[in-house]
């Protein structure tokens, strides 16, 4: 189905956005955490039991679209491996604003128009990924203090149309993710040094910290889901049954 088509399919079923008592029927669960961490794989497997749960409108939506806004987010970042790991500071703006961009495409072509229909939407990565990895590097790139380039950014995404009614914090031990990560390298055709290996870790240790911060300014916004090696099924059951017991609070 074309995308013009999907959204007029939507459209035309906006009454369903509401149940009987007035309330909202539906809503956006966005899956955010540190790479490696299995954010994909638990979204997939947990919008799939959703479905055989609360029917069929359950999406689930990658971290970047297929959209040209997507498709210069992918140039950005492919830019700043050239720029190599020491320069990606330089990028710092271009790279937020395409990610913001992206963003907005995804609210308003998909996310909104889903959500006026009653559904449940999965997303990986949102507005707490935009200011979690971008936020370091403006405070590194222009001095600003944190409390600025929160405030900033929350400018930036401001106008969005949907936030995220519950947040899953998908954690692993960093071993596990690191593991992940080789193997995904790997399956890529590279191999990630022990340099990389490195500047990840910093990297890591920092967006931890402010992801920390966000699920303390965000409350019972957030709901932490452990996922390491070997706990996959569980992480997929605590995962469903919170969105279940949120869908039931906002939507009962």
């Amino acid at each position: 189905m074309q995308r013009h088509e999907f959204c007029r399919s939507l459209a035309l079923r906006q009454p369903s956005a509401r149940n009987k008592g007035g309330k909202a029927s539906s809503v956006l669960v966005t899956f955010e955490g540190l790479e490696g961490a299995g954010k994909s794989a638990l979204m997939r497997e947990v919008a799939v039991g959703l479905r055989s749960t609360l029917g069929e409108h359950v999406w689930h939506l990658a971290d970047i679209s297929q959209a040209p806004t997507g498709r210069r987010l992918r140039e950005v970042f492919r830019a700043d491996e050239l720029l190599g790991e020491g320069n990606v500071a330089l990028t710092a703006m271009s790279r937020c604003l395409a990610a913001a961009a992206d963003l907005f495409y995804f609210d308003g072509a998909l996310i909104a128009p889903m959500v006026a229909a009653g559904g449940v939407v999965l997303k990986e990565r949102h507005v707490d990924t935009l200011i979690s990895h971008q936020g370091p590097f403006l405070t590194r790139r222009y001095g600003w203090s944190e409390d600025r380039v929160h405030e900033w950014l929350a400018s930036v995404v401001e106008p969005l149309q949907v936030r995220p009614t519950l947040t899953i914090m998908v954690e692993a031990p960093l071993s596990h993710r690191e593991r992940r990560l080789r193997e995904r390298s790997k399956n890529a055709g590279a191999e990630l040094g022990r340099t990389a290996e490195e500047f990840h870790r910093t990297v890591f240790g920092i967006r931890a910290e402010w992801y920390e911060r966000l699920r303390q300014k965000g409350g019972d916004r957030w709901l932490s889901i452990a996922n390491p090696d070997g706990e996959f099924a569980r992480a997929v059951a605590r995962a469903t049954a919170g969105i279940l017991d949120r869908h039931a609070r906002c939507c009962g």
